[in-house]
């Protein structure tokens, strides 16, 4: 996706890849509203319902040196923790916009809060209609 987007200058790849439409919920940072527990109980609700239906989800880091989407693979709701994938990042950290940072598999996997993840990224973009089968 980083890649034709950056060529495009698309920034709804998603939409050009699967044909599929899509939404996008601004975090915070990016729209400048709070983030209450109202808001914070629909990224949930809207991450599983996508999640459980198959549908593509991705989000980009509020990071400068980040211009790049991230895939949303999985949401945990016992731990309330989401699983993201760095396409360009393996091992080591990923550095949070509050100087912390988070250890990173070899395959560029990590786990965030659902918390944490809406503060340090800039949205969520998931697809609207599902999957071809």
């Amino acid at each position: 996706m980083d890649s034709v987007g950056f060529r495009t200058g698309s920034t709804n790849v998603m939409e050009l890849l699967t044909g599929h439409a899509s939404k996008v919920i601004e975090f915070p940072t990016k729209s400048h509203h709070a983030a209450d527990e109202r808001f914070v109980q629909q990224i949930r609700a809207e991450l599983q319902a996508a999640l459980r239906e198959h549908r593509v989800v991705e989000s980009q880091k509020n990071v400068l040196d980040a211009k790049h989407d991230y895939a949303v693979i999985a949401y945990d709701p016992a731990s309330d923790l989401v699983t993201l994938h760095n396409p360009v990042g393996r091992g080591g950290f990923e550095t949070w916009p509050d100087g912390g940072k988070g250890a990173r598999t070899d395959e560029g996997f990590f786990t965030l809060t659902t918390t944490q993840w809406i503060n340090y990224f800039l949205y969520m973009r998931f697809e609207v209609g599902g999957r071809p089968s």
